[in-house]
């Protein structure tokens, strides 16, 4: 088994998708951080309704404009100073506020798994290795091992890029919030492994990596969200209640898992997503090992 595993960790290391792709990932993620930098600075320059105030002793503290212009007549014969507070001032710019562009992360994951698995069975030594082995389905978990380390890489250097090209280009950027960022990444994690291992047991089972990477872009497209809301609305309609499929498939999750500021809304979107990633993993794996065991190599 552990020879199997090293096989394959050769494998990924030595092929060109997987520098291709990594690469690829982390550009995305970082270009779109780069091109929406320019507008993210004009958003937070903007005035946002609220006043810093200074009173006669000193303290300061924050009103909005509607409770300045109440409290207004009280200050007329006071030292009061006023200072109206940028968007930026008020809303905290951490790497939560950026954390949603990681999640283009999905696609290229997906892909790597599809063109990971095509490329056992497109090298030509697949039959040999699995002549060699008591039981073929360690060749199905060494593979799954390799797209959870691929997803993890690239979920971490995508975050990183980010963050780093928002604390340098973003103005009042600060480094909080970090505890809810990290379950915002280890959600987000999960949720890549599940739709790689998704990606591998697709293409294992139809020998071909073109269903399991349409479907990875896919993820990442208007044209999903629209699918699913239309579905939402079907199924809604039909049985007379509130329904969300993306509740119910790791894969579809991403478009409802989301960086929240409260860590209570955090935790329970995190626990959400191990649940169902954890179904995932185990019911694709599962489903992966019977049909790499069944079927010819």
């Amino acid at each position: 088994m552990l020879n199997v595993i090293r096989m394959e960790l050769h494998r990924m290391v030595h092929s060109i998708s997987f520098y291709v792709t990594l690469a690829l990932c982390v550009a995305m993620c970082c270009g779109m951080m780069v091109s929406l930098t320019p507008n993210k600075n004009r958003s937070y320059e903007q005035p946002s309704g609220y006043y810093l105030v200074t009173d006669a002793e000193g303290r300061q503290y924050r009103l909005s404009a509607e409770e300045v212009a109440e409290r207004e007549a009280e200050w007329q014969n006071g030292d009061v100073q006023l200072r109206p507070l940028k968007y930026g001032e008020v809303e905290s710019v951490n790497p939560g506020a950026v954390a949603h562009f990681v999640g283009t992360a999905d696609m290229f994951i997906g892909i790597f798994a599809a063109l990971f698995a095509a490329g056992f069975y497109q090298s030509g030594f697949c039959k040999n290795v699995a002549g060699m082995l008591r039981h073929k389905y360690f060749i199905y978990v060494a593979q799954i091992l390799c797209v959870i380390l691929f997803s993890s890489v690239a979920v971490l250097l995508s975050a990183a890029g980010v963050v780093s090209i928002a604390a340098a280009a973003l103005h009042y950027f600060q480094f909080t919030g970090l505890p809810e960022f990290g379950k915002y990444l280890l959600g987000r994690y999960l949720l890549c492994c599940a739709i790689g291992s998704l990606s591998l047991f697709l293409t294992h089972l139809l020998r071909s990596n073109l269903f399991s990477i349409i479907y990875s872009v896919l993820l990442s497209t208007t044209l999903m969200s629209a699918i699913i809301s239309l579905l939402n609305d079907r199924i809604s309609a039909l049985f007379s209640v509130d329904f969300d499929i993306s509740h119910y498939f790791a894969s579809l999750y991403t478009y409802s898992f989301r960086f929240s500021s409260e860590g209570k809304d955090m935790t329970e979107m995190l626990i959400h997503a191990a649940a169902l990633s954890i179904c995932a993993l185990v019911v694709y794996n599962g489903l992966g090992c019977l049909v790499l065991t069944k079927k010819d190599i």
